[in-house]
């Protein structure tokens, strides 16, 4: 088992904790009650290693049991709907006619012929389940490669000691990967899926490397929109949903003049982006801290280091 935090800062009430079997995040109330319920659950992790180190006579354990969160070994962290508004494969936008599809092997949101394929997953005791296109090929991958043990790996989660019957259910597991009717032939219409510029593929909402990241409302005319933003060398890019992979826009904000702004429609922490012969760029912030973040990450943007 073993605890993870969010990326971003917006999240940071948040906490995930992934097991072989299912893997969740949860929300606190606060930060300060996340540390509490992290240092509890981190203490349990520990206090089990210790049994378990002492009752099985294990050589060696890590502070997580899972040395390694290798593809359909571990039940992966399911990415909420409500932070995706496109297939984390192809882009093609998701509608109430067009659904949504968890990868049961990586937990992206995907739409359907990216993810009509069956693969039999480890932590599910080598049942099928529905993956994306990536990951089925990976897996496959997986099963035929001689050094990935496979036999023995089977041979333990079925707890069978014949090595005949591990055999006869190889055979079967494998055919159990199943391209099912669309896979690889119906692509997303261009209803759903638009052609895509370089630059907006680049980086996706959840970079890692980003400067910042975080929900901002963006002024346009009278109106204000909730968007994600990221910040990355020197450009902004603005996205629907935190774990979107493709921006709506991407501007250069190198030579931007950044504006601290009085109170605007109920928005108390306001901040703009001014450019010779180009209109305002006017945003609003949530909180105190967002505003203080995000103004910091701006200063350091639009100059030269």
């Amino acid at each position: 088992m073993k605890v993870c935090l969010p990326q971003t800062e917006d999240y940071n009430n948040e906490f995930s904790v992934i097991a072989i079997s299912r893997s969740f995040t949860l929300r606190a109330r606060s930060a300060n009650e996340r540390l509490e319920w992290i240092d509890a659950i981190q203490t349990a992790i520990k206090e089990n290693e210790q049994h378990l180190l002492s009752f099985l006579n294990r050589r060696s354990l890590t502070q997580s049991s899972i040395p390694e969160l290798n593809l359909g070994k571990v039940a992966p962290l399911w990415i909420p709907d409500s932070r995706v508004s496109m297939c984390q494969r192809c882009t093609s936008v998701f509608t109430v006619t067009f659904r949504r599809h968890h990868c049961r092997a990586c937990g992206k949101v995907v739409c359907g012929p990216c993810s009509d394929y069956l693969a039999p997953l480890e932590y599910k005791k080598f049942r099928n389940f529905r993956v994306c296109e990536e990951c089925y090929h990976y897996l496959v991958q997986e099963f035929d490669d001689e050094d990935s043990n496979m036999f023995e790996r089977v041979k333990a989660v079925a707890n069978v000691e014949d090595n005949h019957q591990v055999t006869n259910m190889m055979d079967i597991i494998r055919s159990n990967f199943k391209e099912m009717g669309t896979a690889g032939r119906r692509k997303p219409s261009k209803k759903y899926r638009k052609y895509v510029p370089q630059r907006l593929i680049e980086v996706t909402a959840n970079d890692s490397g980003s400067q910042h990241s975080g929900w901002l409302h963006k002024k346009s005319g009278r109106n204000w929109k909730r968007y994600w933003f990221v910040l990355k060398d020197q450009v902004m890019y603005k996205y629907k949903a935190s774990e979107d992979i493709k921006a709506l826009l991407s501007i250069p904000v190198l030579g931007y003049e950044l504006e601290a702004l009085n109170e605007q429609d109920n928005f108390k922490y306001v901040f703009q982006l001014k450019h010779q012969g180009q209109d305002p760029l006017v945003f609003g912030a949530d909180n105190e801290q967002s505003y203080e973040r995000w103004m910091k990450a701006m200063r350091e943007a639009t100059t030269l280091s």
